[in-house]
């Protein structure tokens, strides 16, 4: 019985680990998003900076919410979903910008939020380095370099999708 315990919690902190960063991700371009309005609503814009921050930062959530897949789907299956989860938040982004003072919803922008989102989710699945830093956990690295028994760093990493 102790044994179901221990693997509730650990499935528990397992899902707050990778949930969490997507909440606070998404709950910063939300308020980000709202939090600047000014006087009169600009006309949507084909300024470079404003598209490269809406791709960057999806491409953060794409990474998050791919990282967030069940490891029990099919590769493509995650991806669909990640992305369909990343271009439905940048949709609902434009929206809220859309009824804010001061904020326009600009197509172009949920443009750039796919196309970031799609860039995570890839980055994530096919460049090694970029998958092991996101799931890097530098807690987790000190207390097995201070450890007198030796841990494998994989324990602390999510197992590789089939």
């Amino acid at each position: 019985m102790g044994n179901g315990k221990n693997t509730a919690l650990r499935d528990t902190m397992y899902q707050l680990r990778v949930w969490l960063p997507i909440i606070v991700a998404y709950g910063t371009i939300l308020f980000l998003a709202t939090a600047r309005a000014n006087s009169g609503a600009p006309p949507p814009s084909l300024s470079i900076h404003d598209k490269v921050q809406h791709f960057i930062f999806y491409g953060l959530v794409g990474t998050l919410l791919q990282r967030a897949m069940p490891l029990h789907l099919k590769r493509i299956t995650s991806w669909v979903i990640a992305f369909s989860l990343t271009a439905a938040l940048g949709l609902i982004d434009e929206i809220c910008q859309h009824y804010n003072p001061g904020r326009t919803g600009d197509p172009l922008d949920w443009f750039a939020d796919c196309l970031g989102g799609l860039t995570g989710i890839l980055l994530y699945n096919w460049v090694r380095p970029y998958r092991r830093f996101v799931e890097f956990s530098p807690l987790k690295w000190a207390l097995a370099r201070i450890s007198p028994q030796k841990l494998d760093l994989a324990d602390f990493t999510r197992s590789s999708q089939p």
